[in-house]
């Protein structure tokens, strides 16, 4: 997985409600913030790895009330790693169960399919008809991306794959 992550940069403005703001160091706050609403989700980037946010600037505070809420508006910087995958991507894939609609897998390197940032479906007309019964649950094939689906918000990416 390592091998097909990129860090990138990125500007936002962040909305920190006053109630996190009790001691502390602000930008351990921010942090927090961002932490909380990027990290382990899929955005416009794709998905952001977890442990791998950090904050490289901010504004000074700007302190608004919206619905009756206090909150500190920043504008911040922040680098993190990013998977995002694009058609004709090659990925190594663990096979997790086999159905008769194809095989269903995860990304080699993550211990199970629900921790896997992408859930590869590799429909039956892909794999051939005849070679169906020669796959097992566990086995690693390698994959190319035909196409992807990222909804916004989402712990993992759906791939529709091709074995290579």
């Amino acid at each position: 997985m390592e091998d097909h992550l990129l860090t990138q940069e990125n500007e936002k403005t962040i909305h920190v409600p006053m109630s996190r703001f009790r001691g502390g160091n602000i930008d351990d706050v921010i942090v927090h913030q961002l932490v909380d609403n990027l990290e382990g989700v899929c955005d416009n980037f794709g998905y952001v790895e977890r442990g791998s946010l950090s904050l490289i600037s901010h504004t000074i505070g700007r302190i608004l009330t919206v619905d009756g809420k206090s909150m500190v508006e920043y504008k911040v910087r922040y680098r993190f790693r990013s998977l995002y995958p694009s058609n004709g991507d090659v990925y190594s894939c663990v096979i997790d169960s086999i159905t008769k609609m194809g095989l269903i897998g995860y990304l080699k390197g993550v211990s199970a399919l629900s921790e896997s940032p992408l859930i590869i479906i590799i429909p039956q007309k892909f794999t051939g008809q005849d070679k169906m019964d020669s796959f097992t649950e566990g086995d690693v094939v390698s994959i190319e991306v035909v196409n992807s689906r990222v909804k916004f918000k989402n712990s993992q990416i759906q791939v529709v794959g091709k074995l290579v």
